[in-house]
């Protein structure tokens, strides 16, 4: 996970670059939320999808994986949910580190209403991302908002999953890097540690047996970063071959590529303990060839 910052008005632009009028309907259907001349939360948000994709790389901004540009592959995400609120029970995997959950002890909570046209509650995210796992929860420490209009005003809610979107949130990679294949939290303590172990159970960043295709695909990548490295930094590389290693380099570590938290945070430590990136990779190769999930 890494940040796409754009503006609102940048969003805002694409928007309206591909559906001149939604912003004006979706205000629209807002007020009549607001004044109940509206009840039911009508679908228009897939309109925007176009521009999200655009703006997104595309690529799930929750895990990464490259979308295909088929309907069927993606959908636009409420990230703050628009009915209800479900209750998400602590994984036994996150037991001992101090989460805490603000939510009815039975039940669900109203959703947040007023931020169903709201473009800035919105990803375009992968279809196991968000109907498998994402449903109807949002996890809080806080108190929820559900009368919210606007996502600035959930500031406070303290949302245990980061929002990688924009630049209203936690910047996502000074929150969660990897080692090799595995994510993990950046930080050792504290509230920010507790959102980055939460976002990587919740989305099964690491989980081999629910996001097998996914984490091969991680591989793949990294075994294609390692090699442009090494060609790069050979002793035995021609001017032209090292000029083409960094291209490769570059391409793959460009925001809108696939997976690039997981490469960065190889490339740095490729730079720092090189020995150590060198034996990472042949744990991955290994992994890679048993052709094994």
């Amino acid at each position: 996970m890494i940040r796409c910052a754009f503006t609102t008005v940048q969003l805002h632009t694409e928007i309206d670059a591909v559906s001149p009028t939604w912003r004006v309907r979706a205000l629209r259907r807002t007020e009549a939320l607001k004044n109940g001349t509206q009840r039911r939360i009508t679908s228009m948000w897939s309109e925007t999808k176009p521009a999200f994709m655009k703006l997104q790389g595309p690529k799930c901004p929750f895990c990464e994986k490259w979308l295909e540009d088929q309907a069927i592959e993606q959908d636009v995400e409420h990230f703050r949910p628009k009915n209800n609120v479900k209750r998400w029970r602590v994984p036994s995997a996150l037991s001992g580190h101090g989460i805490t959950l603000s939510q009815p002890a039975t039940g669900s909570e109203p959703g947040y209403r007023l931020l169903a046209y709201h473009p800035e509650n919105y990803a375009a995210a992968c279809k196991t991302c968000n109907s498998v796992l994402k449903r109807d929860y949002f996890p809080i420490g806080g108190v929820r908002n559900s009368a919210a209009d606007n996502v600035g005003s959930c500031r406070d809610e303290k949302a245990y999953l980061i929002f990688p979107l924009g630049t209203r949130d936690d910047d996502p990679e000074k929150l969660i890097e990897f080692h090799g294949l595995s994510p993990q939290p950046t930080k050792s303590r504290g509230f920010k540690r507790k959102r980055a172990l939460v976002t990587i159970d919740f989305f099964k960043l690491d989980d081999l047996d629910q996001r097998k295709g996914l984490i091969r695909e991680r591989a793949s990548k990294l075994e294609h970063l390692y090699f442009a490295l090494k060609e790069r930094d050979s002793p035995n590389s021609t001017q032209m071959e090292v000029n083409q290693a960094q291209q490769a380099i570059t391409n793959l570590t460009k925001p809108t590529a696939s997976h690039v938290n997981c490469l960065r945070s190889f490339q740095r430590l490729w730079e720092m303990r090189n020995a150590e990136a060198r034996q990472l990779y042949e744990a991955i190769a290994a992994y890679l060839s048993s052709g094994s999930d």
